[in-house]
């Protein structure tokens, strides 16, 4: 009932074959593109303000809405036939769920299944190769650490009032009349925050109160 093999069994199957590649792919091609899924009732997503996951728990019935994701690829890397396993890759949008996923591929092939085990391998930018343990980090040191300017170049940049320095590295709104009229700048537009050339973190636009709100401090208040 979760979507993974921590849940309630809902339905099971003994006497069946395992389909073949060319079904499987077959399957895979069908599930690329755009598509409509249903979250899992065990998630985070909020139902009237709340985690549907928390109603769960205390008994109360969920209704989730589909949605549209996109799958951009899918990728057989194993098929084992005596583990009854698929194991794949997939490159997905934000906001698609691989459990969901694997539960509508296996009644595509008539079967019921479950999602095992999840790795993430890369978001946006960032790739699990290029990722080191917190054992690896302490013997290696900050010199392995990425910056972080290198992976938020998309994000429009903005220059503070460096006189509001401090103020936004303590987490306090500034105000900026500036955007009013620019198109470009609508509400809650996330920015990356300067102050000169020192990089202070992410913010967001607020249009109501015209300021600047921080989001993700990174710089250190001096």
């Amino acid at each position: 009932d979760s979507g993974d093999d921590t849940g309630k069994v809902t339905e099971w199957a003994e006497d069946f074959e395992m389909p073949d590649i060319q079904k499987v792919e077959g399957v895979f091609r069908d599930f690329t593109g755009n598509i409509v899924q249903v979250p899992p009732a065990h998630s985070a997503i909020k139902i009237n303000g709340r985690r549907a996951c928390d109603l769960l728990r205390q008994g109360i019935k969920v209704d989730i809405p589909s949605r549209r994701v996109e799958i951009h690829s899918l990728r057989l890397l194993e098929k084992d036939d005596t583990k009854r396993t698929l194991l794949f890759d997939v490159d997905c949008s934000k906001g698609t769920y691989i459990r969901s996923l694997c539960q509508d591929m296996g009644q595509a092939l008539g079967i019921p299944s479950t999602m095992s085990f999840l790795v993430r391998t890369a978001v946006g930018k960032f790739q699990l190769s290029e990722a080191v343990s917190v054992e690896e980090l302490k013997e290696l040191g900050e010199g392995v650490l990425l910056n972080p300017e290198e992976y938020i170049g998309h994000i429009r940049r903005y220059n503070i009032n460096p006189k509001r320095r401090n103020a936004f590295c303590n987490g306090l709104s500034s105000d900026d009349r500036s955007f009013d009229g620019d198109p470009c700048y609508q509400d809650k537009i996330i920015l990356r925050v300067y102050a000169q050339n020192e990089f202070l973190g992410i913010g967001h636009y607020d249009r109501k109160n015209k300021t600047i709100v921080p989001d993700k401090v990174l710089a250190v208040n001096s």
